[in-house]
């Protein structure tokens, strides 16, 4: 049992670091992205944006119902930031879904 070599941790091989990625991500797409455009054929996907839409609409008319009953300005700046965030979240996941297929409609293409 004469070993006289040293030891020699493997992150200090550099060739750990140039592992190929994983089949998917090479091609352009995550599972991740595959499972958010498979949400984009399904009929219900349409009928939750139409009402997601519907509901973006609501809440601009709710703040000006207020602004016309002649609310205050605490309660319409405070309904102004709600109804902001609101749709600024709304649009960031529909946005999310969007990218997905398109970046899965756009590796399918190549």
């Amino acid at each position: 049992m004469d070993n006289s070599t040293a030891l020699r941790p493997s992150v200090l091989d550099i060739r750990s670091f140039n592992k190929p990625e994983a089949e998917e991500v090479i091609k352009g797409t995550t599972a991740e992205e595959k499972n958010l455009h498979a949400l984009t054929t399904l009929p219900g996907w349409k009928i939750m944006t139409d009402f997601v839409e519907t509901v973006l609409r609501e809440l601009d008319e709710k703040n000006a119902s207020v602004i016309a009953a002649g609310g205050s300005f605490e309660e319409i700046g405070k309904n102004t930031i709600v109804i902001s965030l609101t749709k600024d979240i709304l649009h960031r996941i529909f946005a999310k879904v969007e990218d997905a297929k398109d970046a899965v409609e756009n590796s399918e293409a190549k």
